[in-house]
């Protein structure tokens, strides 16, 4: 259920994008295709593995359409468009990723929804926009991952991080070989 999550925030991101700053989609649509096709596999194996057991337990979820959970959303989504605005004009990208950092560990949409806003208003331009959900969206896993390891152990952790993205060792790291060497690797292993 921890990677299906996430494979709905890849979705919903995409979706608010095409709605909201369909202009931003080009440039935000690979990074999401990446990370969907990273996460599906594991996820439908994981999935597949355990759908047979019994006692699967479904947290309660409170309805989005409830009034003090919508006027919740409203005031941090405010509050972060406010904050990002100032952050850009303060300290320019570097300002908003700190933002996008601090805002993903709780929620991606209201910085993604912002960001957007921003790159509407030609207040920043697509690459800074996306770099910023991007940053909110790995600050989301990272936390995910956290609850995971705390909460399941670390056989659900490892799980969960296979899922939420391919965690290899970097090309530049492997012998120079070429029967070791990945197939992405440039001749002799070191860096292009």
């Amino acid at each position: 259920m921890i990677l299906l999550a996430n494979l709905v925030v890849f979705v919903r991101i995409a979706v608010l994008t095409a709605v909201v700053a369909p202009a931003l989609l080009p440039v935000l649509a690979p990074v999401l295709a990446a990370g969907l096709v990273a996460t599906l596999p594991v996820a439908w194996v994981t999935w597949k593995r355990h759908q047979a057991e019994a006692g699967f337990a479904s947290p309660e979820l409170t309805n989005p359409t409830d009034l003090k959970v919508a006027l919740g959303f409203g005031v941090a989504y405010a509050a972060i468009l406010v904050a990002g605005a100032w952050l850009n004009d303060v300290a320019g990208a570097r300002g908003l990723y700190g933002l996008a950092f601090a805002s993903g560990l709780t929620d991606v949409d209201a910085i993604s929804l912002s960001a957007m806003r921003l790159f509407g208003d030609a207040s920043i331009p697509a690459g800074t926009a996306a770099m910023a959900i991007v940053v909110a969206i790995l600050s989301n896993v990272i936390v995910k991952a956290g609850i995971a390891f705390v909460a399941g152990g670390a056989a659900l952790g490892r799980r969960c991080l296979a899922g939420f993205g391919r965690w290899r060792r970097p090309w530049w790291s492997r012998r120079s070989s070429s029967a070791s060497r990945a197939p992405f690797a440039p001749p002799g292993g070191g860096p292009v």
